[in-house]
This record gives C-alpha cells, structure tokens and sequence, in this order.
C-alpha cells in the first residue's frame, strides 16, 4: 500500500527532481540500517514519480541483499532496473555484487566483463577490485 501518495492518482508528476533524490536517499539510508519494510512506501512513491528510474528497483535489490537473498536482488535487477533508461550503469555494479554473493561466480565474470568494457569509471574500479576474486571462483584466468 501506497501512503505517501493518494490513490489512483493520475500520472501528474508530484515530486520535483531535488524532492525525488532526497526521498531516494532517505529510502536507501533506511534500507542499509535495516529498516527495509519502512522505506517501501517511499520505493513505491519513487516508482510512480519516476517510472524511468531504477532507483526504486535498486532499494528493493538492497533489502533482498540484507536478507540474504541475493538471488532475488539478482531477479529484481534484472527484470526491474537494467531496462530503465537512467542509472543504468550504476545497476550493473550492484548487479554484479548480487551475483557474486550468491555463488554466482560465471555469471558474475560476464558481467564483470560488460562493465569493464562500460564508460563508467567508478563501476570499474569496482569491478576491477573484486574482479581477480570473481574470476578464481568462476574457474577462469585472472586478467591484469
């Protein structure tokens, strides 16, 4: 159930741009102390105001990752935050941590190789920090 905005509203935008960051951060912040189930009506509102954003997607990957579930933070990106036309980048970074951290090690290495081959200088380094990991469990060379 949704309690920040009101029922069946129409698509009319209701957040400004500044107002839909802060609501993201606060709804992030929340997830990573552990209070997930609090910050769904925020995700839910960030769903609705901005449908072309994975960061709704992203917070709820999260909370699936702090439970342990990393196989449905893996679905929930995958189905709900790679097709989005923003953010992309920053959600193959989280993808590739979600595959790792459910023994997705093959997987994990493919990815790993998209990002590498990406624009995104900070997906990178993340890559390349945990890459020499993912590729030993993965049964694959470590590349330089």
């Amino acid at each position: 159930m949704n309690h920040i905005l009101p029922p069946n509203r129409d698509r009319t935008v209701l957040l400004s741009r500044s107002d839909a960051r802060m609501l993201a951060e606060i709804a992030l912040a929340a997830v990573q102390q552990g209070h997930g189930e609090q910050a769904l009506p925020i995700l839910d509102a960030l769903d609705h105001e901005t449908p072309d954003h994975p960061i709704a997607a992203v917070g709820r990957a999260l909370m699936a990752l702090h439970a342990g579930r990393a196989d449905d933070a893996v679905r929930i990106l995958e189905r709900e935050a790679l097709g989005k036309r923003h953010g992309r980048v920053p959600v193959q970074g989280l993808l590739l941590m979600a595959l790792a951290a459910g023994g997705r090690y093959a997987e994990a290495a493919r990815q790993l190789d998209i990002i590498l081959a990406g624009p995104d200088g900070a997906s990178r380094r993340l890559a390349m920090t945990i890459g020499t990991a993912i590729r030993q469990r993965a049964g694959q060379p470590v590349r330089p």
